[in-house]
């Protein structure tokens, strides 16, 4: 059987109005590990939001989907800004 927050995910996707910020995050966890890979092999948000958005996965914005990669996932440090620019040491 599937992990609940999984079928929790898929339940909102088949019944939230699909433009909600709850079908969004429901799209984000739905492919959290590979978005999680993809950071960790040192891909930029913005071109993973622009490969799922490519293939249809999401149909919704880059701030929203970086603001739901950044509230769902523990990212590196790189991804902490608004930004997603590297933080400095200065």
């Amino acid at each position: 059987m599937k992990p609940l927050s999984l079928r929790i995910a898929e339940h909102v996707i088949r019944t939230a109005n699909p433009k909600s910020h709850l079908a969004n995050r429901a799209v984000v966890f739905i492919h959290k590990q590979e978005i999680q890979e993809a950071i960790q092999r040192g891909h930029s948000l913005l071109s993973i939001w622009t490969v799922l958005r490519d293939e249809g996965v999401v149909d919704f914005g880059y701030q929203a989907f970086s603001r739901h990669v950044r509230n769902g996932l523990h990212l590196p440090d790189r991804f902490a800004s608004a930004g997603n620019q590297p933080l400095s040491n200065h």
